[in-house]
């Protein structure tokens, strides 16, 4: 006769949770910083600059560092630029 009471999780590799591409995820602000300024492009280096990639900071932006502690929750493709970001900013209660 056996009486299990409680039982513990199988051991091996912890389950892997993919992405989601949608609903809500927490982040916590680390650092919130001025955007960029432009550099003057002068001829000497035109051809040796590097092309901007994805263009140039707007100068009213803002450039925030988030922190997610769920990071399963981030697509993995995330880096593709392929998904649009919305935040809502909710004051801490207590």
């Amino acid at each position: 006769m056996e009486i299990v009471i409680g039982d513990t999780s199988a051991v091996g590799s912890p389950t892997v949770k993919e992405g989601r591409t949608g609903g809500l995820v927490e982040a916590k602000v680390l650092n919130i910083r001025a955007p960029r300024k432009r550099k003057v492009n002068t001829t000497v280096w035109k051809d040796k600059r590097r092309k901007e990639k994805y263009g140039h900071d707007p100068g009213d932006g803002r450039i925030m560092v988030l922190l997610v502690p769920d990071g399963y929750k981030i697509p993995k493709d995330i880096e593709t630029r392929e998904y649009k970001v919305l935040m809502r900013f909710i004051p801490k209660r207590g």
